[in-house]
């Protein structure tokens, strides 16, 4: 008469939730990162008189915490204020903004 508990081979594979997939979320480490045009404070790829305005505004209304760093702090001092407002008129002044 068999067993009622029979053992299951050795051959049999595990699930496939069990084995580790190759096709997991890539690390943030394989996701290109977006390039910030330093100056460009508006967003719009261009460097002109109104990121200027919208750096003063920022700084007037002290919210320079909603601006990106990496656009406003023009002479990378790591403050944003007006010295980098002065920086930025100079250059779009000297035509030099591709420079910044």
């Amino acid at each position: 008469q068999p067993s009622s508990s029979e053992e299951p081979s050795s051959s049999e594979q595990p699930s496939s939730s069990e084995q580790p997939s190759s096709s997991e979320e890539p690390s943030s480490s394989e996701t290109p990162q977006p390039t910030v045009k330093r100056g460009d404070i508006t967003g719009d790829n261009k460097v002109n008189a109104r990121d200027v305005n919208a750096l003063k505004k920022a700084i007037a209304n002290s919210a320079t915490a909603t601006l990106n760093v990496d656009a406003a702090d023009i002479n990378q001092d790591g403050k944003i204020n007006a010295r980098d407002t002065n920086a930025l008129k100079k250059a779009i002044a000297n035509g030099t903004t591709d420079q910044l």
